[in-house]
């Protein structure tokens, strides 16, 4: 059924919204992180666990509208498609001007509400326009005709008539006794219709006949039997897709039960074969050896060993008790428990969704500020460029702060960065008080309408105390919105140790106690498939990995894929 229609700018902002049910998590975000933001512009709908959600761009006035349904009957809405494209062409026919002059200086950016005011009274009628429009063509898809208005009745009907009408005619010849036919070239006698008394039937006998209640029941007879054949092998291959794992006793076990169901029949000895399987509870040391095998897995990932053991004690403690057919695969059983947890892990529920704060802090007329942390060399500055492209693409103004004073090089690194940018560089020299740039640098920000403020620190190891402690004199006069760690995936669970030391400096501080905000993972893409030092870091810190870097370009880097995550982490097992 449709949860919920809503019509939102690229921004962000949402103009209007026909809620018909409380969608749980937040499946609009995800469809613009995962889809919207990575620019997978070629799909027209994407769904997770829950929801399926249909969308439509409006390029032109940078709209974009979304039809939430639950995936669960996801079948019965066969007119979301059809919503977005009315909807859309309703939209522009009745605010399309409006639209035009104040997509992004007023209504649609600055997020001014009313932009689609007195809309609600017309989206439900269309909505109900369109429901019933699809309900009446799958009605007319439906409708069952009788067997005597097919092809195949009116040809019997049409043979039988002929029959009829060659008897009256030819009525008192005979065909030559002994007369033969030719099929196919074989050439074989006909058979003779025959009355009770077995003498041969009249012409008159076989005019009376009626074979139309023979048929239908040939024809019944014949549905039926091919019916019981497709749920039979339905049946069969869902026994043998659940066999494909069993242990050697389990496949003797089905195999003695299929050969009683050849006696008994196939539906029978089926029903018969799952009554009779052996159910166990699921207790701690029937689920030891295998969750010791995935223990194992998830540390050659990259997980902690110590989160590794955390890991496969949450699902030990989740399936214990629960009773298990001994169809099933206990592998199997444990590894599904252990991609809930994993994703649950990953699907974080502090959001931190950076458009979003872009444009509250527009509604407030200043600029909103980022600061990037992280020790050496993890790539900080490139991030601040990539995250910088991408802000340009959302057609916010953007600042590059460079408040590195302390590494030589630094400040052309970022020059180089703005140039190709396109962007201004608020710079003011080596060995000067980073956290008094970064203030000077968001205050010009706000006199030049700058949208966003991305400041550069210096690189520093966790442990270097007088770097720590500029740092936090960084944050607490500059006062950030938004506080982003970044770290390497390569370096494996170093990344955590450091995450844990800059966060716990940043919230001793007494006077402007703050903590890391989101996590950004770079050289995400040579790692394969052991990404483990995301989970190990996000379960640790229930900080939220808010964007992975994917290689050298500007463009590369996106919003982190949980699904594709967890996929790389259980491959193999």
């Amino acid at each position: 059924m449709l949860e919920n229609f809503l019509i939102f700018s690229k921004g962000g902002v949402v103009i209007y919204e026909c809620a018909f049910a409380v969608v749980e998590g937040n499946p609009v975000n995800e469809l613009i992180d995962r889809v919207l933001i990575e620019g997978q512009l070629d799909q027209d709908s994407y769904s997770n666990s829950r929801y399926v959600l249909y969308w439509k761009l409006l390029n032109e006035y940078d709209l974009i509208l979304v039809a939430v349904c639950l995936k669960l009957l996801q079948k019965s809405i066969h007119y979301a498609k059809e919503l977005l494209e009315e909807v859309a062409s309703e939209v522009l026919a009745l605010y399309g001007e409006r639209l035009r002059k104040e997509a992004l200086e007023t209504g649609l950016r600055s997020g001014v509400g009313g932009a689609l005011e007195g809309y609600d009274l017309k989206f439900r009628e269309t909505l109900e326009v369109v429901r019933k429009r699809a309900n009446e063509r799958r009605c007319a898809q439906k409708v069952i005709t009788a067997f005597w208005d097919t092809p195949k009745g009116q040809e019997i009907i049409k043979n039988r008539d002929q029959g009829e009408k060659k008897g009256k005619v030819g009525k008192g010849k005979k065909e030559p006794k002994g007369a033969e036919k030719k099929r196919g070239g074989v050439t074989s006698r006909s058979k003779k219709s025959r009355n009770w008394n077995g003498e041969e039937a009249s012409i008159e006998e076989l005019s009376r006949c009626d074979l139309k209640d023979v048929v239908e029941d040939e024809l019944l007879e014949e549905r039926k039997a091919e019916e019981r054949q497709v749920h039979a092998d339905a049946i069969e291959a869902d026994l043998k897709a659940s066999d494909t794992e069993s242990d050697e006793g389990e496949e003797q076990q089905a195999g003695e039960s299929l050969v009683q169901t050849e006696k008994r029949g196939l539906l029978g000895g089926i029903f018969g074969y799952v009554k009779n399987l052996t159910q166990k509870e699921l207790t701690p040391e029937l689920l030891a050896p295998t969750l010791e095998q995935i223990r194992m897995h998830l540390i050659s990932k990259n997980i902690a060993p110590e989160v590794a053991r955390r890991l496969c004690k949450s699902v030990e403690q989740s399936l214990v008790g629960e009773v298990h057919g001994s169809f099933n695969s206990l592998k199997k059983t444990v590894r599904g428990a252990m991609c809930e947890v994993l994703t649950r892990i990953l699907t974080s529920k502090k959001e931190v969704n950076i458009p979003r704060q872009v444009e509250e802090a527009r509604r407030e007329r200043r600029p909103f500020s980022i600061v990037f942390v992280g020790v050496n060399g993890v790539g900080k500055s490139t991030s601040l460029a990539k995250v910088c492209r991408w802000m340009l693409r959302l057609k916010y103004k953007v600042m590059i702060a460079a408040c590195d004073t302390f590494r030589s090089g630094a400040i052309e690194q970022l020059r180089t960065h703005s140039k190709a940018l396109d962007v201004p560089l608020y710079a003011q020299g080596y060995g000067k008080n980073a956290g008094s740039i970064a203030l000077q640098a968001i205050l010009k920000a706000k006199e030049e309408g700058i949208d966003v403020v991305l400041i550069d620190t210096a690189g520093r190891m966790q442990d270097n105390a007088p770097l720590m402690s500029a740092l936090t004199n960084l944050v607490e006069v500059s006062n950030p919105d938004l506080i982003l760690f970044v770290g390497e995936t390569s370096v494996g669970n170093d990344s955590l140790d450091q995450l844990t030391k800059f966060d716990r400096v940043l919230k001793g501080n007494e006077k402007n106690p703050r903590s890391i905000d989101g996590i950004i993972l770079t050289k995400f893409d040579i790692v394969d498939d052991k990404v483990g030092t995301a989970i190990s870091i996000v379960y640790s810190s229930e900080i939220p990995i808010v964007l992975v870097g994917t290689g050298q370009n500007y463009e590369d880097i996106r919003a982190l894929n949980v699904k594709q995550a967890v996929g790389f982490l259980m491959d193999g097992k």
